[in-house]
């Protein structure tokens, strides 16, 4: 078996998070109980596991914010720190304790901090937090989920407002959830009332009557990045993956529980 990628879910605190983003994943994809304990345990074995997959990068993400259980983020931070090493967050947490965390974010070795934003001002919000991850040599990527908020809103307009405000890659989500998601969640009739597709489609034909450079091609993910005046921009057709090839697996996944995984969408994918 092969893997591309780790993800790391690490153990919720309370508050689960502190943004309340209506759309939330985390509250559409089935919940397991934080056992930070049996994640210490199995640590040795999912380093061993990743070895032999040939994993080459590591995601840290959680199921609320991974910045508010900083004991448990450093402990993932550290022993990863040899790998590519990238954090997922709203970015709450660093805005306002930025000077606390950027250093233990140089001594994990983080190479990508990748803000969650849901509003074009909040890259203006966050520019101070850029430019202080740039000092540590940290790389800010920022994933604008389009919703109806961005429907006044064009293209070349979102890309200047990253660039010049201290991003380095720019990532474009369609906000959508599993195809075997419940209907009746919270979450999943706000982005049936609030999620706009042709939004999403709009902004992308934009993007590419720009004519930009393509920089690379996964064709795995048939995912492409382009130059946008040297920060590199791509679009993501989905929030979470759900399936996998037998052989060769996108993700592997080590969650709250202390087991891992192959899907978020399914406790059935569990390994050990």
């Amino acid at each position: 078996m092969k893997a591309n990628n780790l993800t790391i879910s690490i153990p919720t605190v309370s508050p689960r998070c502190d943004k309340n983003c209506p759309y939330c994943i985390s509250e559409i994809t089935w919940k397991t109980k934080p056992n930070p304990a049996l994640m210490l345990s199995n640590l040795k074995k999912v380093k061993n596991l990743i070895k032999v997959s040939g994993v080459s990068n590591i995601l840290i993400t959680s199921k609320g914010e991974p910045f508010l259980n900083k004991e448990m983020l450093q402990i993932i931070m550290m022993e990863f720190r040899d790998y590519w090493l990238e954090i997922q967050t709203n970015g709450l947490q660093l805005k306002r304790n930025i000077h606390d965390f950027v250093t233990l974010l140089s001594a994990g070795q983080v190479n990508i901090v990748a803000f969650s934003v849901d509003q074009p001002w909040d890259v203006v919000d966050l520019s101070f937090v850029f430019k202080r991850l740039e000092d540590f040599g940290i790389i800010s990527r920022v994933c604008l989920n389009i919703t109806d908020r961005f429907k006044d809103y064009f293209c070349n307009g979102l890309m200047e407002n990253a660039k010049v405000n201290g991003v380095k890659q720019l990532l474009f989500r369609n906000i959508n959830y599993p195809s075997n998601a419940d209907k009746e969640n919270k979450a999943v009739k706000w982005i049936d009332k609030n999620v706009d597709k042709m939004i999403y489609i709009r902004l992308h034909k934009e993007m590419m009557e720009m004519n930009l450079p393509i920089i690379r091609e996964i064709k795995e993910t048939e995912t492409k990045t382009f130059d946008y005046n040297g920060i590199s921009v791509c679009f993501s057709d989905y929030c979470i993956q759900e399936k996998n090839e037998v052989s060769d697996i996108r993700s592997l996944i080590f969650h709250e529980d202390g087991h891992v995984y192959t899907s978020w969408n399914t406790p059935a994918s569990i390994l050990f």
